[in-house]
């Protein structure tokens, strides 16, 4: 991850349950990371959403994030942000 990334600092992972939780040791790179969009690692996504440490890590929600999609071969006319979002 830390190629992936490319952060300053040092990075802590804790394992709770099914999901982990990350600390970045710099705000800098903590912010460029979790705001920067969706990561991939490998072939599975890895999703990533601010945690406080005040409460149970499994009712911290994901409820959208931003993906690039690239569709080969489509007209000119549907290559437009109006053919996509309607």
């Amino acid at each position: 991850m830390a190629s992936l990334w490319d952060f300053k600092g040092e990075l802590y992972i804790r394992a709770q349950g099914e999901r982990h939780v990350l600390r970045f040791v710099d705000a800098g790179s903590r912010k460029h990371i979790v705001e920067g969009g969706s990561w991939f690692y490998g072939k599975p996504m890895f999703a990533l959403a601010p945690y406080d440490d005040r409460r149970d890590v499994a009712t911290v929600l994901i409820q959208s994030f931003l993906v690039w999609v690239e569709v080969f071969g489509l007209p000119p006319d549907l290559m437009t942000k109006e053919a996509v979002i309607p």
